[in-house]
Order: C-alpha cells, then structure tokens, then sequence
C-alpha cells in the first residue's frame, strides 16, 4: 500500500503535469499570468484610420494583453519610412507594401509577417475633366508620389510611360496638392481619397494597376529578421493577436470605425472611416482565402514583375523572406518549474515534454492544412493566369443570381466577351506574350465592372460577366466602355513590334419568368457570334428577332 507521502507527492505531481500541459494549450503560448507585459511598438504607414482597424481592435478587446504585449502604436506620416524605424529599433514591427520584397533584395534583413490586404489599394487620382484620359496621358505631367509606391512605378513601366518624361515630386499627403492644381495626379490608396475628392466636390480619374495585371499584396505586417531570431514566440503571438483583431474588426465595422474616432481620431470624418470601411473589406477577400495568406508563387510573380522595371535583380531568391507560422513556446516557466520539482517529478517531466511535442506537431499540422485549404479554395475557384473567377465558379454565381431575379426582379445582364484574332498573337509573338494580353484584357475589364458584378474567364481567349440590376441598356454601355479601353492598350512582342488587339461582345438580358441562365448565355453567345460576323471590334445585343450589332471605331488588328 502507498505511504501517505507518496499518495500527496503523486497527486502533487499529477497537478504540476495537468497545469504545465494546459500551459501548453492552443492560445496559451504567452498568455499572460498577471506578470510584467512585454512592450512592443507597431509602426504604422500612415496616420491613425480604418486601414489599421484590425490593430485597434486587438488592443480594445484584449488580444495583446492576453498574448502578455503591451502594444504602442507610432502613427505615420509621408516621410516617415517604416522599414527604416524596425531596422533602427525604433519598433519592433510595421506596415509596408509589396516593395518590402525590394528592399530585401538591396540587403535589408525583412521577414514578411503576413498580407492583410490580398488586393494593394493603390491607384493613381487625377481631376476629371483634366487632358488626361489614360494612364499615357501622364507624359509630360506633375506626379506627386509618396515613398516606397514601387507598385506604381512598376504599372507605369508596363505602359511604357518612361518616367524620365515625369515630373515626380514627393507626396504631402492629402488631395489638396491635386484639387488646388499644383500636380497633375498623384499616388492614393483607393480605401481614402476617393471619398476626400468626393467630399470637395471634385470629380477624379482613377488609374488602377491592376488593369495592367499588377496586382500585389497590400499593407503587409513585418518584422526583422533579428526580432525573430531573437523572441520567435513574441512574433508568432504579435501576428496571431493582430489578426484576430482583424476577423473582429471586419465582422465588427461600425463598432472599430467608432472606436477610432473616439480613441485614436477624433478629427476624422466619420465619412471617411465608413468609406474605409466597406473599401478595405473588398482589399482582404476574406471569404476567398484566410487573413493574412500569403503565397509564394505570387510573391515570385511580385518580384519578377518589379524585376521587369528594373527596381531589383531578377530570380531573386525569397528564402528567408516569408514568414513560415510554427507552433513555438517559451519554455523557461516550465522548466524553472521542472527543475524545482526535482528528481520526484521527473517522470512527469517526461510527460510534460511528450505533450508538449505532440501539441505543437498538432498545431504545425493545423497551420500547415489551414494554409493548403486557403490554396485549394482559391485553386478550386480561381483561372491562375488572371486570377478571375474560373468557368466553374461562374456558373455558381451565376444559377443564384439568376435565382434572385425570380423573387426581385430587379434586372439581370450578361456579357460574352471573346479577344479578335487571338490565334494571331499566340502564333506570330508566342504563348508569353498571349498571356500578358489575357492578363492585361483581365485587369481591363476590373477596371470597369461594379462591386456586384462577377467577371470570369471561361476558357483560351473567352470571358464572360454577369451584371445584376441592369438592363441591356445598362449592359451595353459598360461593355462597350470595356471596348473602347480594350483598343487602347499598347502590346510589344519580344522582338519590340507594337500591336493591339480588339474584343467583340455579346449582350444579352434575362426575362422574367421565361429566361434561364442557360437560355440568357446562350442569346448572349449568339449576339457574340454576330458581333464577329459584322466585322468584330463592336458590341452586339440581343433581342427578340435576333442580335443587333453596334459598331464603334474601327476594327484593329494585330500588326
């Protein structure tokens, strides 16, 4: 029979086993016992805004406490760096853009965190009604540009806009430079200064990358690669606390916007941050993939298009680059507490240690399986070239769409949109240069649709758009806007011979009570078919006694 002793050194033991593997727990990495917090300083890129909702919400709801950080915010300005302030050790971790890539290729040790925006929101604004219809039209022009928006140069450099021809003058922040007349266009995010040209009055222009196939990650958390050496587990605890503020803070939008004006703005329109607000959920897609996600093959393309522009070598390697989430722990409470216990409590030391392994090969499988899921979803709904929705998708959409107009009524639309004499380009300037025009005619059309509309590529040079609440009326004006950009994009192949390429397209609209979405795509394939059988380069729209071209400009070839 066990001595009474042993009866209490085991059940002391059992309880040291059971506190040590709770400690051990998902969510327990660094919480806080009610010991001393660890100060840490974020350096945002700019100044305090909805576009840094997700921090304010970690800190107002306690994530940062419970990870053990006591967290300081360092606001930004146009001239303030935020690279600069991690490496110097004004911070332990900032905001950046895709230009972090860049700037580790110049030596800078950077280590990517996480993409919280999936979409970057720069763009470039100009007043309306100025001499500039095109992203071309900026020759010769003023443009004021904030630092590190690399992205920018790179979307001017893919339409062959040398900036030798620019005036660039540094970004004061704000619109007033643009709407009192001092700059031509300048950099902006899309989430903001939309709405402060609104605000004014004063009708703008913009000029989104992502037309030209630049489509980079946006306001990126980083740190340095000394940060993570040193303290893998403040990292890992910083970045898991900061986006769950964001899944709060983007399920929560009214509520952080308030408590920005309250707490970190109280000067700030509450205009701008319900702007904010539904602008930024667009930037993060995340009912597409989870916050945070970054993938290396895109990173790649990231780099290589910045490479293009000459903004850094080629084939850069990204080894170090981007951040790799493991389960790791800070076992110096645990074993200070194991070592205490001595020789009598080694044996539960070993189970300690057993649990702990098992938990964190548990946890790395998790973050590995989370990450191959955010994957396959995107590959399961995604065209990889264009990164449209693919045709499979499409359908998808397209039957609950159609299925909504049965209840409302409010007007459905479609476009079949086929690229002219694409087999040309393929076989005079090779499969590279077809795809850029894939890309290019892809980013075209976002340019152009609305937030309810779903573009998709459906196969080879074919796309298709569904337009809820239009009518044909509606549907041809934006199909034949999609044309009349189409025709203004300036191509090279390899050897430097320009050329252009023209797009026809079919419209059609369903009818209630008697259109499917099979009958309405079929009328709008035949409009298609019309509009390439009267010359191409035009808009068809089908009626009740067949399809009716309308012919804009001329049909233009590639030459």
């Amino acid at each position: 029979m066990l001595s009474k002793a042993s009866v209490m050194m085991t059940g002391l033991s059992v309880v040291i086993v059971l506190l040590v593997f709770v400690a051990f727990l998902p969510g327990h990495g660094m919480a806080n016992d009610g010991g001393e917090m660890r100060p840490v300083r974020l350096q945002l890129k700019w100044t305090h805004q909805f576009q840094f909702a997700g921090y304010y919400a970690a800190k107002e709801l306690g994530y940062y406490r419970d990870a053990g950080l006591d967290v300081e915010f360092i606001e930004g300005q146009p001239n303030v760096n935020p690279t600069i302030s991690v490496l110097n050790g004004q911070a332990e971790f900032g905001i950046s853009n895709s230009s972090l890539v860049i700037e580790r290729s110049q030596g800078k040790p950077l280590v990517a965190l996480a993409a919280i925006f999936q979409h970057s929101p720069y763009v470039l604004l100009s007043r309306k009604g100025a001499d500039l219809q095109s992203v071309h039209d900026l020759s010769g022009k003023t443009l004021m540009v904030e630092e590190h928006a690399d992205e920018l140069l790179a979307y001017l450099h893919y339409e062959q806009v040398p900036l030798k021809n620019l005036r660039i003058v540094p970004h004061e922040g704000g619109v007033e430079a643009l709407t009192g007349g001092r700059v031509d266009a300048l950099s902006a995010y899309s989430t903001l200064e939309p709405y402060l040209m609104q605000r004014e009055g004063v009708g703008y222009s913009l000029f989104n990358p992502r037309s030209a196939g630049i489509d980079f990650y946006g306001d990126l958390l980083f740190t340095s690669e000394a940060m993570l050496e040193k303290d893998t587990a403040l990292v890992a605890s910083f970045r898991e606390a900061s986006l769950q503020g964001w899944r709060y803070a983007i399920s929560h939008p009214e509520e952080i916007a308030e408590l920005i004006r309250v707490k970190y703005a109280p000067k700030l329109d509450p205009g701008v941050l319900a702007f904010e607000a539904v602008e930024t959920r667009k930037l993060l897609a995340p009912d597409l993939v989870g916050l945070g996600y970054m993938y290396e093959g895109r990173w790649r393309h990231i780099a290589e298009s910045f490479a293009a522009a000459g903004l850094m070598p080629r084939n850069y390697p990204l080894k170090g680059f981007l951040y790799q989430p493991a389960a790791k722990q800070d076992l110096t409470l645990v074993f200070q507490t194991l070592a205490g216990a001595g020789v009598l409590l080694l044996s539960a030391a070993l189970v300690v240690m057993r649990f702990k392994r098992l938990n964190d090969s548990l946890r790395h499988e998790i973050a590995r399986r989370t990450q191959l899921e955010g994957e396959l979803r995107a590959l399961a709904t995604t065209d990889p070239l264009t990164g449209l929705y693919n045709r499979r998708k499409f359908f998808d959409v397209g039957e609950q769409e159609a299925s909504l107009l049965d209840r409302f009524d409010d007007g459905f639309s479609v476009l079949m949109m086929d690229i002219d004499h694409f087999k040309v380009v393929n076989d005079r300037f090779g499969h590279a240069v077809g795809d850029e025009v894939l890309k290019r005619f892809a980013g075209t059309c976002l340019s152009v649709v609305r937030d309810v509309d779903t573009l998709a590529r459906l196969g080879g040079e074919e796309f298709a758009l569904l337009l809820p609440k239009a009518d044909i009326g509606k549907a041809t004006e934006i199909a034949e806007r999609i044309r009349q950009l189409v025709e203004t994009i300036a191509f090279k192949g390899p050897d430097g011979t320009p050329f252009r390429v023209t797009v026809s397209i079919g419209a059609a609209s369903l009818v209630h009570g008697q259109d499917t979405l099979d009958t309405v795509l079929a009328r709008a394939d035949g409009a298609l078919y019309a509009a390439k059988r009267d010359g191409r380069n035009r808009v068809s729209a089908a009626t009740d006694d067949g399809a009716r071209s309308r012919l804009i400009g001329e049909d233009l070839e590639a030459s």
